[in-house]
Protein backbone atom coordinates (compact mmCIF):
# COMPACT_ATOMS: atom_id res chain seq x y z
CA UNK A 1 0.00 0.00 0.00
CA UNK A 2 1.03 3.70 -0.40
CA UNK A 3 0.69 4.56 3.42
CA UNK A 4 3.13 1.51 3.83
CA UNK A 5 5.47 2.41 1.55
CA UNK A 6 5.89 5.77 2.54
CA UNK A 7 6.46 4.98 5.96
CA UNK A 8 9.01 2.14 5.12
CA UNK A 9 11.17 3.99 2.85
CA UNK A 10 11.26 6.57 5.54
CA UNK A 11 12.26 4.08 8.36
CA UNK A 12 9.12 4.57 10.36
CA UNK A 13 8.42 0.17 11.34
CA UNK A 14 4.57 0.52 11.20
CA UNK A 15 3.32 -0.80 14.61
CA UNK A 16 0.38 -3.21 15.52
CA UNK A 17 -2.04 -0.56 15.64
CA UNK A 18 -1.12 1.02 12.36
CA UNK A 19 -1.27 -2.61 10.41
CA UNK A 20 -4.50 -3.45 12.55
CA UNK A 21 -6.48 0.29 11.27
CA UNK A 22 -5.49 0.01 7.79
CA UNK A 23 -6.66 -3.82 7.47
CA UNK A 24 -9.93 -2.44 9.16
CA UNK A 25 -10.80 0.20 6.89
CA UNK A 26 -9.63 -1.82 3.68
CA UNK A 27 -12.10 -4.53 5.09
CA UNK A 28 -14.74 -2.23 5.69
CA UNK A 29 -14.24 -0.73 1.84
CA UNK A 30 -14.55 -4.14 0.31
CA UNK A 31 -11.04 -4.49 -0.50
CA UNK A 32 -9.73 -8.05 0.08
CA UNK A 33 -6.47 -7.52 -1.67
CA UNK A 34 -5.39 -4.76 -0.03
CA UNK A 35 -6.18 -6.14 3.36
CA UNK A 36 -4.20 -9.31 2.88
CA UNK A 37 -0.93 -7.15 1.11
CA UNK A 38 -1.59 -4.95 4.54
CA UNK A 39 -1.58 -8.53 6.62
CA UNK A 40 1.36 -9.98 4.72
CA UNK A 41 3.46 -7.06 5.48
CA UNK A 42 3.04 -7.03 8.91
CA UNK A 43 4.18 -10.51 9.09
CA UNK A 44 7.54 -9.47 6.73
CA UNK A 45 7.90 -6.54 9.12
CA UNK A 46 7.83 -8.86 12.36
CA UNK A 47 5.05 -7.59 14.01
CA UNK A 48 2.59 -10.45 15.41
CA UNK A 49 -1.40 -9.91 14.79
CA UNK A 50 -3.63 -9.75 17.79
CA UNK A 51 -7.13 -10.83 18.01
CA UNK A 52 -8.48 -8.00 16.35
CA UNK A 53 -6.15 -8.69 13.29
CA UNK A 54 -6.97 -11.91 12.90
CA UNK A 55 -10.44 -11.65 13.56
CA UNK A 56 -10.58 -9.02 10.72
CA UNK A 57 -8.96 -11.12 8.71
CA UNK A 58 -11.04 -14.11 8.83
CA UNK A 59 -13.76 -12.15 8.86
CA UNK A 60 -12.90 -10.85 5.43
CA UNK A 61 -12.02 -14.06 3.87
CA UNK A 62 -15.07 -15.58 4.73
CA UNK A 63 -17.08 -12.91 3.59
CA UNK A 64 -15.53 -13.82 0.32
CA UNK A 65 -16.13 -17.75 -0.13
CA UNK A 66 -12.44 -18.80 0.31
CA UNK A 67 -12.44 -21.48 2.50
CA UNK A 68 -8.51 -22.71 1.62
CA UNK A 69 -7.46 -19.34 2.41
CA UNK A 70 -9.93 -18.81 5.77
CA UNK A 71 -8.91 -22.54 7.31
CA UNK A 72 -5.48 -21.51 6.95
CA UNK A 73 -5.78 -17.92 8.87
CA UNK A 74 -7.64 -19.93 11.53
CA UNK A 75 -5.05 -22.64 12.13
CA UNK A 76 -2.40 -20.10 12.41
CA UNK A 77 -4.47 -17.83 14.63
CA UNK A 78 -5.34 -21.08 16.96
CA UNK A 79 -1.44 -21.94 16.83
CA UNK A 80 -0.89 -18.02 17.67
CA UNK A 81 -3.15 -18.79 21.02
CA UNK A 82 -6.52 -16.97 19.52
CA UNK A 83 -9.61 -17.86 19.04
CA UNK A 84 -12.36 -16.36 16.74
CA UNK A 85 -15.33 -14.59 18.32
CA UNK A 86 -18.46 -16.54 18.23
CA UNK A 87 -19.92 -14.48 15.01
CA UNK A 88 -16.88 -15.67 13.21
CA UNK A 89 -17.37 -19.00 13.84
CA UNK A 90 -20.52 -19.12 12.96
CA UNK A 91 -19.30 -17.13 9.56
CA UNK A 92 -16.53 -20.02 9.48
CA UNK A 93 -18.82 -22.90 9.73
CA UNK A 94 -21.38 -21.51 7.15
CA UNK A 95 -18.67 -21.09 4.49
CA UNK A 96 -17.52 -24.57 5.20
CA UNK A 97 -20.99 -26.02 4.99
CA UNK A 98 -21.66 -24.11 1.54
CA UNK A 99 -18.21 -25.18 -0.33
CA UNK A 100 -19.08 -28.90 0.98
CA UNK A 101 -15.70 -28.76 3.25
CA UNK A 102 -16.80 -31.39 5.62
CA UNK A 103 -13.48 -32.32 7.36
CA UNK A 104 -12.60 -28.89 8.19
CA UNK A 105 -16.12 -27.78 9.26
CA UNK A 106 -15.91 -30.95 11.73
CA UNK A 107 -12.45 -29.43 13.30
CA UNK A 108 -14.61 -25.94 13.62
CA UNK A 109 -17.31 -28.01 15.50
CA UNK A 110 -15.12 -29.80 17.73
CA UNK A 111 -12.95 -26.66 17.95
CA UNK A 112 -15.73 -24.81 19.10
CA UNK A 113 -16.74 -27.18 21.53
CA UNK A 114 -14.00 -27.90 23.03
CA UNK A 115 -13.21 -23.64 23.91
CA UNK A 116 -16.72 -24.24 25.25
CA UNK A 117 -15.87 -26.76 27.81
CA UNK A 118 -12.59 -24.80 27.97
CA UNK A 119 -14.62 -21.82 29.47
Amino acid sequence: TIVMSEMLDSGVKPTLQTFSALICGYGKAGNREKAEETFDCMLRCGVKPDQLAYNVMLDILSRSNDAGKAMALYNRMLHDGFLPDQSLYLSLIRLLKRENREESLQKVILDVQQSCEIS
